[in-house]
């Protein structure tokens, strides 16, 4: 029997006996009916191989083929018998490694056959790339069931980079006769999502997932637009040891009771850096469902929670709405409950019926503290939210942001509302909490169902004058934790302290620009663009203090600003200095420092020679000059090869110096720079020049000198002599004869 084969024999005896103590590096059984059989696996056994298994085709098939369907993938996995091929699946197996992964392409995956399964008690990674994967349920019924059949092993399951969607609840699980469950996933496993889109999926309830027992950690990840007919949630969570959301957004999910988010005996519960935004809660005796209205039947809020042991932080439960009695944002019961540097606000009860007959007698657009919960809030706001409270028989509109059977203990630095329903008590920092006021809150920015998407996109920005900007002081303990950040990880503190709530404003802070130009040029540069400036649109921009050696203009909508140095500075020497200073107000009506722009000016360098030697001519021998553009003699300065002009500023003595096509704009070899000595000369010579850039300026003027050797006499038919002179100054030889 092969490895593979034992192990998975082995893994099903355990199962099937429930054995405690099971490892999976490595264990050991005894006793299987004979009491002399001593089974120890150990090495190789000891360390087990893991296999990465790649989806070759979208299609739901479970048939050998040669290729690999997701439903054969997790077959293989699920049997433990990864053999070369298995019914097309391939297995490569990893080098080190914690777990399996069955690997998908950027594509969709319609499920046409039934639900996915996940048995394995070895840990399992399903991985979309990058780019995202779809796997698409069709309404056809439960997308994925995640059991290994052993309570007491918790299989790892990760899902990574996937859109989860179109599930629909299956069977019964154990709550009543007609309700069907888990649209998305059900789990009794540890199961992590990770750049997960769990959408539109629907159950009789728990519509996008299931949670019982194991653990659940959810990351960058969005729950969105499921819908559960009854009850339990969207994410429904009971007896899991631990439960983590962060950086992630529950949006627009609809529940006819219960909770979008609900909790019962979840041993420790993590809430961060996430938002819970335009839920529905549309409990409603006169609904489609006709089931009749049944007792505690009721809106446990957004986020409802029984028997457990909760911290929100940094996160915004907003736009949540709730119908008849029972909460909005948030419930609890016999629970302990902490919210720390969180925004619960605008979240409200809608069109609330006398006749209700569920347990509650207050409709709570806030917070609703049952019997039983010990509550802690601090650095929070708790605002803007609108209830209902029992009439004699007709419920009365008012703000109610918050309502409690347990007194809400403040750790200071809260921002309430109309909180009379609940006993505030103060624990620390007593009289750092503002009542009353209006938080001028901006409106609820939005995000996208993408992939990359943010928690950090979902938030309320504090407005200009909010009392919650820079309210806890910077030498409070509640602000000087280190590495403290918001909702979005901005930093905390930004200004003169930290800011109430999930968000910390970013400061409108302009940093100095030092820039360099040159005379004869035209600077263009941006501004802001050194300039952290995100939260609002610039409104206005002003500039103090005035230029001395050119002038600017400012595009504000492409931020663009350009400097021209005035005609007086081109004959600078050396390098001169102008600066200005400005600070612009942002569509919030935020005013930022002042900074300022220097620019330094400099003398533009033309073309630059060094100096020359001194050039022999010998007649009978060619002597090329050297002095070719680009060459070692020319320094280019900020010059470039499109010369203008060549000038001659002092003539030889005895020759003559011509200059031939050296106007070829752009050119590299300009053209010919020649001399011809006069009849009979010899000795000393020289001649300077100057040549003149795109921008017209000069060189200085370069010297050449040059040594004419007396030329040997030579006997030609007119009996005259002949001398040979090539001259490269500029550009290819050019020959001249000279008759004596």
């Amino acid at each position: 029997m092969s490895h593979r084969v034992l192990r998975h024999s082995i893994f099903r005896r355990l199962k099937g006996i429930g054995l405690e103590g099971f490892r999976r590096e490595g264990f050991r059984l005894a006793g299987f009916g004979i009491a002399s059989l001593c089974l120890v696996l150990s090495s190789p056994l000891m360390a087990l191989p893991f296999y990465t298994i790649t989806v070759t085709i979208t299609q739901d098939v479970d048939a050998a083929d040669g290729d690999c369907s997701l439903r054969e993938a997790l077959n293989m996995v699920n049997s433990s018998l990864f053999a070369e091929t298995f019914t097309g699946c391939v297995a490569i197996e990893k080098v080190g490694g914690s777990e399996h992964t069955v690997s998908l392409m950027e594509e969709t995956y319609p499920l046409t056959i039934s639900r996915l399964e996940i048995t394995t008690l070895d840990a399992i990674k399903i991985q979309g790339p990058e780019e995202g994967a779809v796997i698409d349920g069709r309404n056809g019924g439960r997308l994925f069931h995640i059991d290994n059949g052993n309570d007491a092993i918790h299989t790892a399951v990760s899902f990574i980079n996937l859109t989860l969607k179109k599930g629909d609840g299956e069977e019964d699980l154990g709550d009543s006769e007609d309700k069907t469950a888990a649209g998305g996933i059900y789990s009794r496993e540890a199961l992590s999502l990770e750049h997960v889109i769990l959408t539109d999926n629907e159950a009789d309830n728990s519509a996008a997932l299931r949670q019982v027992g194991g653990s659940l950690s959810i990351s960058h990840s969005m729950i969105s637009e499921n819908e559960s007919d009854r009850s339990k949630g969207s994410v429904y969570v009971s007896g899991a040891s631990e439960l983590s959301i962060t950086n992630s957004v529950f949006y627009h999910n609809t529940n006819w009771s219960g909770a979008i988010l609900e909790l019962i005996d979840v041993g420790n519960v993590a809430i961060e850096n996430s938002a819970f935004i335009a839920n529905t809660i549309s409990f409603d005796c006169g609904g489609i469902i006709k089931i009749g209205c049944i007792p505690f039947s009721d809106n446990l809020g957004t986020i409802g929670i029984i028997n457990s042991t909760v911290a929100i932080s940094n996160s915004t439960v907003s736009g949540n709405v709730a119908t008849l009695s029972g909460a909005a944002a948030i419930y609890a019961s016999n629970s302990d409950l902490s919210i720390r540097y969180s925004t619960i606000y605008n979240n409200f009860i809608d069109s609330p019926d006398s006749d209700d007959n569920s347990s509650f007698d207050h409709w709570v657009g806030g917070v609703y503290l049952d019997s039983g919960v010990t509550a802690v809030i601090a650095n929070s706001v708790l605002s803007g939210n609108s209830g209902y409270s029992d009439g004699g028989g007709s419920p009365l509109a008012q703000e109610f942001d918050c309502f409690g059977e347990s007194p809400l203990n403040s750790e200071g630095f809260n921002f309430f509302g109309n909180v009379d329903g609940c006993d505030i008590v103060a624990v620390t920092n007593g009289g750092t909490d503002v009542f009353g006021a209006d938080p001028k809150l901006g409106p609820l920015s939005l995000g996208s169902l993408s992939m990359s998407h943010d928690s950090a996109e979902y938030v309320h920005l504090p407005q200009f004058e909010s009392p919650l900007l820079d309210a806890i002081d910077l030498s409070n303990e509640a602000c000087l934790e280190q590495g403290l950040t918001d909702q979005r990880s901005i930093a905390r503190p930004q200004v003169e302290g930290c800011d109430i709530g999930s968000v910390e404003r970013r400061a409108l802070v302009l940093s100095d620009d030092v820039v360099e130009t040159k005379q004869l040029e035209t600077l263009v540069f941006s501004i802001l663009s050194n300039d952290f400036i995100t939260e609002a649109d610039v409104s206005s921009i002003e500039f103090f203090g005035e230029l001395v050696h050119g002038s600017y203009t400012y595009d504000v909508e492409n931020d663009q600003f350009s400097y021209v140095v005035n005609s007086s500075t081109v004959n600078i020497e050396g390098t001169v200095t102008d600066s200005l200073s400005y600070q612009i107000i942002d569509e919030d009506g935020f005013t930022s420092n002042v900074a300022s722009i220097t620019v330094s000016v400099r003398k533009y360098l033309g073309p630059v020679f060094s100096e020359l030697p001194i050039f022999t001519v010998d007649p009978e021998v060619i002597t090329p000059l050297g002095i070719i553009f680009g060459d070692q003699f020319l320094v280019l300065g900020d010059a470039e090869l499109d010369y203008a002009s060549f000038k001659l500023v002092e003539e030889p003595n005895d020759g003559l110096v011509v200059c031939v096509c050296l106007n070829v704009v752009g050119a590299v070899e300009l053209g010919n720079l020649s001399y011809s000595p006069d009849d009979d000369f010899s000795g000393a010579d020289s001649f300077t020049f100057q040549i003149a850039d795109h921008n017209g300026l000069y060189s200085e003027p370069v010297v050449v000198n040059l040594n004419v050797l007396p030329l040997p006499e030579e006997d030609d038919d007119d009996g005259g002599s002949i001398s040979w002179i090539l001259l490269t100054l500029l550009g290819s030889g050019y020959w001249f004869r000279r008759k004596h």
